[in-house]
């Protein structure tokens, strides 16, 4: 069966919510981390300051975003916002990577 989008039509991806978009990102990281092999060629890639970068994104969605979301998109925010900056501040202890991202105070 072909994916459809919630008006029928097929091949469509279905519509992004805000959710969706902050997990996508933190698989990203994760990926950076080294924690999951890259989905294309199943391969580990480790790369702490691109996933720094993105931490950071999260970082300032959740920055602009506050107040404006539901209990469960904060709730998600905060819990791979804080799973992400563990991994990372582990992975760069022992590998000797660049310096933890820092939660953005502007």
């Amino acid at each position: 069966m072909s994916p459809q989008t919630m008006d029928g039509a097929e091949g469509a991806a279905a519509p992004i919510t805000f959710s969706s978009f902050v997990i996508g990102l933190a698989t990203q990281a994760l990926m950076f981390l080294g924690a999951i092999p890259d989905p294309k060629g199943n391969s580990v890639e480790r790369n702490p300051l691109e996933a720094a970068a993105i931490i950071g994104v999260i970082e300032m969605l959740a920055e602009k975003t506050r107040g404006n979301l539901g209990d469960d998109e904060a709730k998600l925010v905060e819990e791979v916002l804080y799973e992400l900056r563990m991994r990372y501040v582990g992975e760069t202890r022992k590998g000797g990577g660049a310096q933890p991202p820092e939660e953005n105070k502007a």
